[in-house]
């Protein structure tokens, strides 16, 4: 399966590639994307590739954004959008063919 790319916005040219169809977020060395920034609690989010979409599942109120926007429960997200998390974002520039059935919005 083609992996979820993520770039972070930190200024730096590494890109981030996950394999996995589930991508934990935040603080905790057991998650897949782990966030140094007080902000980020252990547990703070969820990105799923499920039925043929990209979903951000937050499990925090006002430290997760998609695109400026609050994320208080779950979103959609689709190539090109800006995740955020506490103060560190990330822009999504591929995901699994799958995932990607629907025309951009």
């Amino acid at each position: 399966m083609a992996p979820l790319v993520l770039k972070p916005l930190d200024g730096s040219q590494k890109t981030l590639a996950f394999a996995q169809k589930s991508i934990r977020v935040g603080a905790d060395e057991r998650n897949e994307l782990v966030i140094a920034d007080l902000l980020v609690a252990s547990f703070h989010a969820l990105i799923l590739c499920q039925g043929g979409l990209v979903r951000l599942v937050a499990y925090t109120d006002g430290e997760t954004r998609v695109n400026a926007q609050a994320v208080t429960a779950e979103c959609y997200v689709f190539r090109g959008d800006r995740l955020t998390f506490g103060r560190t974002e990330y822009l999504l520039l591929d995901a699994p063919k799958l995932c990607w059935n629907l025309p951009a919005h």
